[in-house]
């Protein structure tokens, strides 16, 4: 896991952290909060439960997946705590390549998928 602040947000990285070893990490660091939180284990309904959500209070959430991948990831549990908990979310199997960007005060999100690029400027956002 790796969490740190760049250009005004909170970011949290949970690699393939499980809800095990999440509901450790908000039992060490009750006040974790992220505005940006890469979720777990691309999605899967044993990773990103709905009390770890709900006490890191992400404001969007990126899901890295692979286009029809064997898994189905991912979950539909996962992507509805993001929905029951207002949590905006894009995934690459949709939107490919997902970048944040930041210059001066602002603060982006940028998608790239097969050459496409598409922009958004936070607040603004897609799914919730």
């Amino acid at each position: 896991m790796l969490a740190g602040k760049f250009g005004g947000k909170r970011f949290l990285f949970t690699g393939d952290l499980d809800q095990e070893n999440e509901e450790k990490v908000i039992q060490k660091y009750p006040q974790l909060k992220s505005d940006i939180l890469k979720a777990g284990h691309h999605g899967s309904k044993t990773a990103s439960s709905y009390l770890f959500l709900q006490t890191v209070a992400p404001k969007y959430a990126i899901i890295s997946a692979g286009r029809f991948n064997r898994y189905r990831h991912p979950d539909e549990i996962t992507i509805k705590n993001f929905q029951r908990l207002n949590i905006n979310y894009l995934s690459t199997q949709q939107f490919g390549m997902i970048q944040y960007v930041y210059h001066g005060r602002n603060g982006k999100i940028k998608t790239t998928l097969r050459g496409d690029e598409t922009s958004w400027t936070l607040p603004n956002y897609l799914h919730n």
